[in-house]
């Protein structure tokens, strides 16, 4: 009987202490003196362009353009096959972007509201533009918001057309 009651002893000992040593190792320690994490801003824009719609069963193009000019363009070679061009646009079509973008109110075009027939609907394609400009992170489908009359919209969708013609594969 003296046993029975020593292991009982000991295993509620073993018990307490692991439950102890848990509730501790789990518990975040206090900062004495918590630090605001610094903010960096962001510069420059980020442009990223995906085609969709009637174009998804041998593959949609995309293509990503910094503000540096740099850009990667992704083209289809078949379905789910995708080669990947990376070069820089001209100075030019650099300054342009950026007049269109600053002159473009972003903001407000967020606001507007596509009421035509969606090109997707009869097996056309259609534009998402994810936009990040000094921070700020901006979407756009063609589909959603009116960007028919917004000349920074028309220019990038030139762009994907420019590319496709540029990196054609044979």
């Amino acid at each position: 009987m003296k046993h029975l009651y020593l292991i009982i002893l000991l295993t509620f000992v073993t018990g307490l202490a692991t439950g102890i040593f848990g509730y501790f190792m789990t518990q975040e320690e206090e900062q004495e003196d918590p630090t605001v994490p610094e903010v960096i801003e962001e510069t420059g824009y980020e442009i990223l362009l995906t085609v969709y719609g009637g174009c998804a069963r041998i593959g949609c193009a995309s293509f990503r353009l910094l503000d540096d000019g740099t850009y990667t363009y992704l083209a289809p070679t078949g379905v789910r096959d995708y080669a990947r061009y990376e070069d820089t646009i001209s100075e030019r079509q650099r300054e342009l972007i950026v007049d269109l973008l600053s002159g473009t109110p972003l903001e407000e075009v967020e606001e507007t509201v596509y009421d035509g027939t969606c090109p997707v609907t009869y097996d056309g394609i259609a534009y998402r533009f994810d936009i990040r400009e000094r921070g700020e992170r901006y979407s756009f489908d063609s589909c959603v918001h009116d960007l028919d009359n917004e000349p920074l919209f028309l220019e990038l969708v030139k762009y994907v057309a420019i590319m496709e013609a540029t990196h054609a594969t044979p």
